[in-house]
């Protein structure tokens, strides 16, 4: 209270009305420069009472308050009040409000924010001791983006005689459209424009117009018509015609002190309930820099829209309620819509998002309005239902008041994924072959390794039912099968027709069969297979097998099994690569098949081969060779006797000689060694000696011979002992 007396018995008081005013770093610099006492209030009431009490020398109001006549008495206070001047504060603008406070006299009207230079301009101007200042012209320095307070300049007009010219030169053909007739008669537009008469003017508006008198001011619009004005001008005679209470349109002017022309927003309107027009009252702004910045604006709005158009990536705007504000061109060819309008005003959630990722998209909206961004790879629906991988970027688009928007992008990764799924499915077919190899090979036979293995075949390919046929001599039969959980088993159909399985009965199934490569069946129920396939299909659709893979397997250039990848309800799509793996693994398959004839053949060999050997009658003895460092036959080793020869050797003192090496037996026999069985390894010569034997005391005939390198055996075909 005690502050507030202090500052209603200073000299100089300035009143501000309106939350906010007085934290204005504008008006506080100003406050700060010159000796003034401040008082802010909020509303209207509290600056009527400081009013009755001491009346400031200017009052700033917030337009926005003055609602109605009782607000605007509130202002207009003690007689003397015109010893002050108010300035209203433009914090937004309405027709009513602005009527309302042009009946305070000598008002003037701004618009934030404030600039500096402008507040001591008009302070100075305003200035108690200093009521009449001579004329400030309105410097061309100042810069376009310093935001200039602009005063909203004011005057009064008498456009009378201008309508009674009209009234008396329009033909009556021309009344329908009389701004077209006088845009065709330039000069009677003209001369009616040549009738403009201002009564008044304000120093203010003076001096923005940087002329001394009204009738000056007069000037300044007459010497204006040209044809980049005279839309200006036709629209205002016809709006006088039509005898219309308002009229607002854009002249450019020609200001003193301005390098270009300036854009002028020229208001008039006539007193309430009135048709006179000799006391028009005109108000007009310069939005040059308005409309330039709009220029500007306008020019950054198409270089980011077409931004936006062009861009790769598919982008959707979406209001705080997620339903579409904008979509660029990618998004809708991204999403198979046929246009913007299927899209725009629509709930992005029904859009293209699948249901089993609708948590999570609100959950990425409220990230968003939490002034969150989001970078996420998921998966989206497009509108025929397929679903695609993308990369969304989702961010929150901030204005003034708040987050006002969400901006979606996508881009579709799907190619990336399906490379990446290849590579992986591709790796996993190169393991499951270099495994299943290794485990076939521990096994006795093709057919029970592979009985054991699909199990594991199943995971690495993610198949469905694997199932093991073996071909003998043209027939199929069922060997072996594993299946999914909750996947049936066909063994009981397999087993029920041993002498032709249904996949037998399919010419076209066995035609490809036998060409021994890998073949894939991929079944759409819309496309179907080829008209010879019926068989085949009518199986896969009966037991609802999306994808058939078939690996045969062959034997002396004949096809002797396959196996058979399933895949239910669903497809593998297996890429020419991949098959190509598969060709490898068929290819490993039918070597094991080879390998496993081979042994079979070898064990029947060895068995004729063990057969004679127990039934020679001669000893026979098998070696193992041993090798030093160098690679030089250095002894051998019994591995293998008969049972002549086990007596010989017993008969001579050498018993359990299995085993152990010869020259570990007979250390004296190196020299023997080295002449004869040496020469026989190396050379790898069938050889027959006859030779006195000193170890063991007669003369002997010996057949030595390499079956291969590993290994030497010896007969010994007649033995006499010496007399």
């Amino acid at each position: 209270m005690i502050e507030l007396e202090q500052k209603l018995s200073q000299k100089e008081l300035m009143l501000l009305v309106g939350e906010g005013l007085e934290k204005d770093p504008a008006l506080e610099r100003v406050l700060l420069e010159r000796d003034y006492s401040m008082i802010a209030v909020s509303n209207l009431e509290d600056a009527s009472i400081v009013i009755k009490r001491k009346p400031p020398f200017i009052t700033f109001v917030k337009l926005s308050l003055v609602t109605d006549q009782k607000k605007l008495a509130l202002l207009k206070g003690p007689e003397d009040f015109f010893f002050g001047r108010v300035v209203f504060i433009v914090d937004l603008f309405s027709d009513e409000a602005y009527l309302l406070a042009r009946e305070i006299k000598s008002s003037i009207f701004i618009f934030p924010p404030f600039d500096g230079e402008k507040l001591r301009l008009l302070l100075s101007t305003l200035h108690p001791e200093n009521k009449n200042p001579p004329p400030v012209p309105r410097k061309s320095t100042l810069k376009k983006n310093t935001g200039d307070i602009i005063p909203i300049t004011q005057w009064t007009q008498d456009l009378s005689a201008q309508k009674k010219f009209l009234e008396e030169n329009i033909p009556l053909k021309a009344e329908k459209d009389v701004q077209a007739f006088l845009l065709e008669n330039h000069r009677l537009l003209h001369a009616c424009t040549a009738l403009t008469r201002v009564l008044e003017a304000d120093r203010s508006t003076l001096d923005f117009f940087c002329v001394s008198s009204p009738e000056a001011l007069q000037v300044v619009f007459q010497d204006s018509f040209s044809s980049k004005n005279a839309h200006f001008f036709a629209t205002q005679c016809e709006a006088l015609f039509e005898e219309k209470s308002f009229f607002q349109k854009k002249i450019l002017l020609n200001l003193t002190g301005r390098s270009t022309e300036s854009q002028i927003l020229v208001r008039w309107s006539i007193p309430f309930d009135s048709t006179d027009y000799s006391t028009v009252h005109v108000v007009a702004l310069d939005i040059s820099t308005i409309c330039q910045n709009l220029r500007e604006l306008e020019l950054q709005k198409g270089k980011f829209e077409k931004i936006f158009q062009s861009s790769p990536a598919g982008i959707v705007i979406s209001d705080p309620s997620l339903k579409t504000l904008e979509v660029n061109n990618a998004f809708v060819k991204m999403f198979g819509f046929a246009s913007k309008d299927e899209v725009m005003g629509q709930f992005l959630g029904d859009l293209v998002i699948p249901p089993k990722y609708h948590a999570q998209f609100l959950s990425i909206c409220r990230m968003a309005l939490d002034g969150k961004r989001v970078f996420i790879e998921t998966q989206r629906r497009r509108k025929d239902g397929r679903i695609i991988d993308v990369f969304l970027n989702s961010s929150p688009l901030e204005m003034p008041g708040g987050i006002a928007a969400i901006c979606f992008l996508y881009i579709d990764i799907s190619e990336r994924k399906r490379e990446e799924m290849l590579l992986k499915r591709k790796l996993k077919i190169e393991q499951m072959v270099s495994e299943i190899s290794a485990d076939i090979l521990n096994y006795p036979s093709l057919e029970s390794a592979l009985r054991g293995a699909l199990p594991k075949m199943a995971s690495y390919i993610a198949a469905d039912r694997v199932s093991h046929v073996i071909v003998r001599k043209g027939v199929m039969r069922y060997s072996s099968e594993w299946c999914r959980h909750n996947v049936p088993s066909l063994k009981a159909l397999y087993e029920g027709e041993r002498e032709a399985l249904p996949l037998q009965k399919d010419p076209w199934f066995c035609a490809n069969l036998e060409t021994g490569d890998t073949f894939n069946i991929e079944f759409d129920e819309k496309a179907g297979l080829a008209e010879e396939a019926m068989a085949i299909q009518n199986f896969m659709s009966r037991h609802k097998i999306g994808s058939f893979l078939v690996i045969p397997y062959r034997f002396r250039g004949e096809v002797d099994g396959f196996i058979v990848f399933e895949k239910i309800k669903s497809s593998f799509n297996w890429t020419n690569e991949e098959i190509g793996l598969f060709n490898l693994f068929s290819e490993m398959l039918s070597s094991l098949k080879d390998r496993d004839a081979a042994y079979e053949m070898l064990r029947q060999d060895r068995e004729k081969y063990r057969l004679l050997f127990w039934q020679i009658s001669e000893p026979f003895m098998v070696f193992d060779i041993i090798y030093d460092e160098f690679g030089t036959p250095s002894d051998v080793r019994f591995v293998e006797l008969n049972e002549q020869a086990k007596r010989f050797l017993k008969k001579h003192g050498y018993d359990e000689v299995l085993g152990r090496s010869f020259l570990e037996i007979f250390p004296g026999a190196e020299s023997v060694f080295k002449e004869k069985l040496n020469d026989v390894i190396a050379k790898e010569e069938p050889q027959t000696l006859s030779f006195y034997n000193d170890l063991f005391n007669c003369s002997m005939t010996i057949s030595y011979f390499v079956p291969h390198k590993e290994q030497l055996v010896l007969l010994v075909s007649h033995t006499m002992k010496e007399s």
